[in-house]
């Protein structure tokens, strides 16, 4: 999926636990990395899974926190790589 990126690159896949038991101490990963001269960011998918029983929607639904569209609808995107 990454072939040819520059470097190494972590992927973590938050949901179900999965970043805290691969990196159970972000913070001294990154320096641990830093010390070795490795340069590190954390990227952040702001996007959410648009489908309702999903946790993490229902809970914005809830709060009525999405960026809406003119008609009041939440904003939507169909990502086609997002499996």
């Amino acid at each position: 999926m990454f072939e040819g990126a520059p470097g190494s690159i972590l992927f973590c896949s938050n949901g179900k636990g999965k970043c805290q038991d691969r990196f159970p101490n972000p913070k001294a990963l990154v320096n641990e990395l830093h010390l070795n001269g490795f340069k590190a960011i954390w990227m952040l998918d702001p996007g959410i899974k648009h489908e309702e029983g999903y946790f993490v929607y229902d809970s914005g639904s809830k709060g009525d926190v999405w960026i809406q569209n003119v008609d009041g609808k939440p904003f939507v995107v169909d990502i086609p790589f997002n499996t």
